[in-house]
């Protein structure tokens, strides 16, 4: 099942705005890189994913992060387990249709582009690349 339901011009858009999350917020892109394995993750252990790239993202952060992702992407995004109690920790997974966009997306951001690895000028002329 396509994640992009809802028509090309919203397909599009929400495709460019995923791959505009990868690229310019690395806190996103941990998350996300945590998700796309499928599985149940606490908000807590996101936040402790997070708090690598950024030493000050609490859990409150991130599950405004995820929201915020969640709202502009579709309700299909992310699958949220909120306790029965109403209290606790929540936990959170990737939407199955999404997966594979996803880890695809990330692949691409971070794949080394084919420019940055030909050697520069200067580095031919120190002789440290052939």
């Amino acid at each position: 099942m396509d994640p992009f339901t809802s028509g090309f011009a919203s397909e599009e858009r929400k495709l460019v705005l995923l791959r505009q999350i990868v690229k310019q917020d690395v806190v996103k892109r941990e998350l996300l890189s945590c998700l796309v394995d499928g599985l149940w993750h606490s908000t807590t252990e996101l936040a402790r994913r997070a708090r690598m790239q950024n030493p000050i993202i609490g859990i409150v952060t991130v599950g405004t992060i995820l929201r915020r992702m969640q709202r502009h992407l579709g309700k299909t995004f992310l699958d949220e387990m909120i306790p029965e109690s109403g209290e606790g920790i929540t936990s959170w997974r990737l939407g199955v249709e999404w997966m594979d966009t996803v880890r695809e997306v990330i692949q691409q951001i971070d794949a080394p582009s084919v420019l940055s690895s030909n050697p520069t000028k200067e580095e031919m002329e120190d002789g440290q690349s052939t």
